[in-house]
């Protein structure tokens, strides 16, 4: 499953240019270029003005969620809440989500994705997303399975730029010889999730 919902406003209004390029100056084309301008700009500040955001306070630290109807948008760590807000609508399904997994009963997510990135970048995080619960994968992993064992370093700058925490599972992603590398949330919160997902197993994995 493709988890990534790309909007194609861009390619619309460039297609219809292209269009009014091939049959010339006519009056009735140029009509609709400005129609068409006017569409893209209402969709692309529709989509900016109705941006939500809301918090979640988890096991290991406050997560600041952010989406719109279109879908969730980010959800990274945060120091602080700085203001009161209550949950909007179209984060609602996404909060009740994450506090399941907390929770322990849930081990995948179902939420709508609106995510910007690099078409490399969105192969990664669609890679990711497929690292089942309580189940690792390393960077060479996926730049084998993106057909580059080269690309180890792309992928770990993808893997940094991932945008939605939990959700794609990037603490799920460690080093070739099974250390723990790198997390936005730091490195103590990767041990804590890889731990929560394999609390079933004796003991720590990671100490």
């Amino acid at each position: 499953m493709n988890i990534i919902r790309v909007q194609g406003f861009f390619e619309n209004i460039l297609a219809v240019h292209k269009w009014i390029y091939y049959y010339g100056s006519l009056t009735f084309f140029h009509f609709l270029l400005t129609i068409a301008d006017f569409y893209l700009i209402f969709n692309l500040q529709f989509k900016c003005t109705f941006m939500e955001r809301t918090f979640y306070l988890a096991p290991i630290g406050l997560l600041e969620i952010t989406g719109s109807e279109q879908g969730i948008s980010g959800i990274s760590f945060a120091d602080h809440v700085d203001t009161v807000i209550e949950n909007p609508v179209c984060l609602r399904e996404c909060v009740k989500q994450l506090h399941e997994y907390f929770d322990n009963s849930r081990k995948s997510f179902d939420i709508t994705h609106d995510l910007a990135g690099s078409e490399f970048q969105r192969k990664v995080w669609n890679d990711i997303y497929k690292i089942p619960f309580g189940k690792t994968c390393s960077y060479n992993d996926i730049a084998k399975k993106l057909g580059d064992k080269e690309a180890v370093r792309a992928v770990g700058h993808a893997v940094g730029k991932n945008p939605l925490a939990i959700i794609i599972p990037c603490h799920r992603v460690i080093g070739s010889d099974g250390k723990l590398v790198g997390y936005a949330g730091g490195l103590w919160r990767k041990k804590w999730l890889l731990n929560f997902e394999n609390k079933d197993v004796q003991g720590e994995l990671f100490i």
